[in-house]
């Protein structure tokens, strides 16, 4: 049976190490540092599910669409708790960077709610854990496309859903004079809402 994983301390400055690599005109630098893992006061939330396309984003090949794309970026609220940890580890990669540019912040705010966007890998080499979980029972880890288009199909697209999460700082990207951090899911414990069911004939009875 697997070790339940334990939250992780914050990793400092020092303990952050920037791996620099150029692909084209795109410059990135790759973290390597602690993850860390969410704890019963940092319980995000998929504020949109999981959306495959958008406005700017095209629906990927895993999918059925044309984009290249290996990942499905989620938009998590997150409590106040979490977003300062990482907004603490923002600031931390950012003493250690060289690319220097218009800064995009890790902490979003989303009609007063505080988010943060992240990737879930579906058919990277390393693709994020998933699993659905109800109170102290949940499902066995799974990963990819065919187990999180049945969870999709199954709850909703997991809109509004309650998660659990295991994230870490993936990369440091800079785009024109753009810069910012890319935010990986190692693993997400989905929680979805219940549906409510109205019956408009109990009265009746």
């Amino acid at each position: 049976m697997a070790k339940s994983a334990q939250p992780t301390k914050m990793a400092q400055a020092d303990e952050i190490e920037l791996i620099t690599q150029k692909y084209g005109n795109k410059t990135f630098e790759f973290i390597n540092c602690l993850p860390f893992v969410s704890d019963a006061n940092e319980r995000a939330q998929l504020l949109y599910g999981i959306e495959l396309e958008g406005r700017f984003t095209e629906l990927p090949v895993f999918a059925g669409g044309t984009h290249e794309r290996t990942y499905v970026q989620l938009i998590l609220g997150v409590s106040d708790k979490l977003a300062t940890r990482v907004s603490v580890c923002e600031a931390r990669v950012r003493q250690k960077t060289a690319l220097q540019g218009d800064w995009s912040t890790c902490v979003l705010d989303k009609g007063g709610q505080k988010a943060i966007k992240v990737r879930l890998d579906v058919t990277s080499a390393k693709p994020t854990n998933f699993r659905v979980s109800s109170g102290t029972s949940h499902t066995d880890l799974c990963h990819g496309w065919p187990a999180l288009k049945e969870m999709m199909d199954t709850h909703g697209n997991l809109r509004g859903a309650d998660a659990k999460v295991v994230l870490a700082p993936q990369k440091v990207w800079k785009v024109q004079n753009n810069v910012g951090i890319t935010w990986k899911l190692l693993q997400i414990d989905f929680e979805p809402r219940k549906a409510e069911v109205r019956d408009f004939f109990a009265d009746e009875a």
